[in-house]
């Protein structure tokens, strides 16, 4: 039995559950419909997040993918200019890699 999503399912619910609870004939589909029910609930109360809301700058109608590409790379030349510290000929090197972006 798959459950839907009206009004009216949504209202009997628990009357389902709860015959199919006490007939016992079919235990493994009342399980399933609960748990199809848990899962809906779920899915219509909590905020969807995914991977685009983390790490898509597009909070702006000017924020472009070449501006994330960019951001990337000067954040990875800083990062490589600030762990380099025992070489200072490198270090210059890639001081001057940041600064010149």
């Amino acid at each position: 039995m798959k459950f839907r999503t009206g009004q009216g399912d949504l209202w009997n619910l628990d009357r389902v559950l709860a015959l199919q609870a006490e007939e016992a004939k079919d235990i493994e589909g009342a399980v399933n419909l609960f748990q199809e029910a848990l899962i809906l609930s779920f899915n219509k109360s909590s905020k969807k997040w995914n991977a685009t809301n983390i790490t898509n700058h597009k909070s702006v109608p000017w924020w472009t993918e070449e501006i994330t590409l960019m951001r990337k790379r000067i954040n990875a030349r800083r990062r490589r200019y600030q762990m380099t510290t025992n070489n200072n000929d490198l270090r210059e090197r890639r001081k001057n890699q940041y600064h010149d972006g």
